[in-house]
Order: structure tokens, then C-alpha cells, then sequence
């Protein structure tokens, strides 16, 4: 088991986060969405099993990518097509308004 952060996320942070990727907007399953944060909040080291392993710096992260986000289809195609790419690059392709 994952050691926790020392800046363990909120769980404000984490009911937004899920509030936003398991509506109709997103169409995430609970293994793409923990996917997607993990890759929105820049963590390559290790996926993530659960968002409690996420810092709340990386969780704040994560949320204010989803909530910039103008286009999610174009979002998710660039994580799709490349996992291992930098969300910041999503901001060139307009998906982050």
C-alpha cells in the first residue's frame, strides 16, 4: 500500500473532481477517470489506485484543468493518444479555454 501524502487531498477537492468526470460530460469509467487525474495532476511515477494518493496541490491541479476544460473530447483524445504526454500541451490544441 502507498505510503499517503503529507499534503493528503481534501475531500472537497476529491467530491469535485469525481462530481465533474462521472457526469455525462466526461463519460469516464472509475478506471479512466483515475487514469485522467492522474495524468491531468502531471503523476507518472505510478497510477493511481485511489485520488486519496494524490497531494491536494495535484488535486487543485487536476480540477483546474477540468474546470478550464472548453472541449472534453479533445482533452481526452490527447490523453488517449498519448498517456504520456504533458496536459499542459492541451492548452495549444484548445481543449482548455
Amino acid at each position: 500500500m502507498p505510503t499517503p501524502p503529507l499534503d493528503p487531498i481534501s475531500k472537497a477537492t476529491k467530491s469535485q473532481i469525481a462530481a465533474h468526470l462521472e457526469g455525462p460530460r466526461w463519460g469516464l469509467e472509475r478506471d479512466e477517470r483515475l487514469a485522467f487525474t492522474s495524468w491531468l495532476a502531471d503523476r507518472r511515477d505510478a497510477p493511481l489506485a485511489s485520488s486519496a494518493e494524490l497531494t491536494e496541490t495535484e488535486g487543485r491541479r487536476a480540477l483546474n484543468a477540468i474546470e478550464r476544460c472548453a472541449k472534453p473530447k479533445t482533452l481526452l483524445g490527447q490523453w488517449r493518444a498519448d498517456p504520456a504526454g504533458l496536459p499542459g500541451e492541451a492548452e495549444a490544441l484548445g481543449a482548455v479555454g
